[in-house]
């Protein structure tokens, strides 16, 4: 089975998440942190990691071993921001 998630192209060679990275990024992006703010930002970044490890869940019981073999090439939530690093499409699989 063939994963859109694997296909190696667009954000999801630098992290397997980066609609969730830049969701923690802006909820903690502000120029001035108030307490409640810091709750907010505290909270969300919570729901959305606890929201992560199911997702990830649901994709390993849809895509099996595909998805498996994604995430041990793409970093979960912080993007790999270094060059020659092997692309996620570098798979050998035609």
């Amino acid at each position: 089975m063939n994963s859109s998630r694997s296909s190696g192209t667009g954000s999801t060679t630098a992290c397997a998440h980066p609609i969730q990275s830049g969701l923690i990024l802006a909820f903690w992006a502000t120029p001035q942190m108030t307490v409640g703010h810091v709750l907010f930002a505290a909270g969300l970044t919570a729901y959305v990691i606890i929201g992560t490890h199911f997702e990830e869940k649901d994709l390993v019981a849809t895509f099996g071993d595909d998805d498996r073999d994604y995430r041990s090439r793409a970093p979960g939530l912080l993007p790999r921001l270094r060059r020659g690093q092997p692309k996620i499409a570098d798979t050998g699989r035609p």
